[in-house]
């Protein structure tokens, strides 16, 4: 069984919303449409930061609007139906949602790589606001959310990853990952680092795994500030795209 379609059909809202987006607020195929852009370039006139672009160009593609030939950025045969110079063009179509307070949104945080004044995005922090994962409620309730995801997925990703002596899992949520990976490895340990809050939840799931339970180690720590302990093999499964490029950087070194 393939849980893909729901998983889709979920987060497609915002493939629409970046649609929208691009289409009535940012004019991505007015400015594209004689093919003399690189991405580079296309970001510039467009006025957006690194990340929005990182977002808004792959998902455009993906949606097979956009095409990259020989380093210029070309619209396919489908993307010329959002031009205005197409006398069948769809723009006024996809204009109807044009004003969804979900596009409005998705559109600031084009334009200003996040809203404007916002400090934190969902359950996530930065060094000056506080977050919802603080609460143990809350904290309790996102992990518990991504349980069922972490379940099908861990064991997928546990066969792919390398043998090593010591994982390391930096923002562990449920632990589910390290627990398939030292089923697999059954000479190594890991060390599960994560919020208290989120720790108490994983701690919960690792108990289901009696023959890698007592090769855990629980870390209580903050990965933006607290020093991370060594290990020959480091796990982030579902981090790096909470945080702005400079906050990557920085948990990457």
């Amino acid at each position: 069984m393939d849980p893909a379609p729901i998983t889709r059909s979920l987060r497609g809202v915002y493939s629409t919303r970046l649609l929208c987006a691009a289409v009535c607020h940012l004019k991505v195929f007015e400015h594209a449409v004689n093919g003399a852009h690189t991405l580079e370039s296309l970001q510039s006139e467009l006025g957006l930061a690194e990340r929005p672009a990182n977002v808004l160009f792959p998902a455009l593609r993906a949606m097979g609007l956009l095409a990259l030939k020989k380093d210029r950025v070309r619209l396919t045969d489908t993307g010329r139906y959002l031009c205005e110079n197409e006398p069948c063009h769809l723009i006024d179509y996809v204009g109807i949602e044009a004003s969804d307070p979900g596009v409005l949104e998705m559109v600031e945080r084009l334009r200003h790589d996040g809203l404007p004044g916002e400090t934190s995005v969902s359950f996530v922090k930065d060094d000056t606001a506080p977050s919802p994962m603080d609460d143990p409620e809350a904290a309790r309730r996102f992990t518990m959310a991504l349980a069922g995801r972490a379940r099908l997925l861990s064991p997928l990703v546990a066969r792919a990853m390398p043998v090593a002596k010591h994982l390391l899992d930096v923002a562990c949520g449920t632990g589910l990952f390290a627990c398939e990976w030292l089923r697999l490895n059954p000479k190594a340990r890991a060390t599960l680092l994560d919020t208290p809050e989120v720790l108490a939840v994983a701690r919960e799931f690792c108990a289901e795994y009696d023959e890698v339970n007592d090769r855990i180690d629980f870390l209580a720590a903050d990965m933006l500030v607290d020093p991370l302990p060594g290990a020959d093999l480091i796990l982030s499964a579902s981090l790096f795209h909470d945080w702005q490029s400079a906050t990557c950087a920085d948990l990457m070194r």
